[in-house]
């Protein structure tokens, strides 16, 4: 029993005197900020342009006339693009009105889905919404993405809305 503790008090203090030789230059300091271990994403740009309509299809409604990015950046992992799910964020309700965009559609503008570990790809998304009343204010959205194992990995991301 007073070997356990003598150890126990020994790795403490060389714990404490090894604690107090690190100087806090930047240089011995780890940078996480500039590397990512987990995939992002975000839209772009951001604020999102919003478009009123004024003829006869749409009445005093919105849609979006420009397409906007998603940009998807990997991680350590490569990945695979599945499909996006974004929702329009209006006030009305909880989860807004949604819309789920296939790998089909980024497939036939992209010339692939996939996405190497540790790089950035840009997505052009064109979101057929037809035309609504109600004004979104936000875009929360999810790209579902497949990892070389087969693991389906989610990113979340949002967008405000002018």
């Amino acid at each position: 029993m007073k070997i356990r503790a003598l150890v126990v008090l020994i790795v403490g203090i060389l714990g404490l005197l090894t604690a107090g030789c690190d100087d806090g230059s930047p240089a011995r300091l780890l940078n996480v900020a500039t590397t990512s271990f987990a995939p992002d994403g975000r839209f772009s740009p951001n604020p999102i342009a919003l478009t009123p309509f004024t003829n006869t299809g749409c009445g005093g409604g919105f849609a979006f006339a420009n397409p906007f990015h998603l940009i998807i950046s990997a991680g350590v992992h490569d990945l695979t693009l599945h499909h996006v799910t974004i929702h329009m964020i209006d006030g009305t309700n909880i989860g807004g009105p949604s819309i789920t965009i296939p790998q089909s559609e980024f497939a036939a503008q992209s010339a692939s889905l996939f996405i190497h570990a540790g790089t950035t790809h840009d997505f052009v998304v064109r979101p057929d919404v037809g035309c609504f009343t109600t004004r979104p204010r936000r875009l929360l959205g999810n790209a579902f993405l497949l990892d070389p194992f087969g693991v389906m990995q989610t990113i979340a991301f949002d967008g405000t809305v002018q």
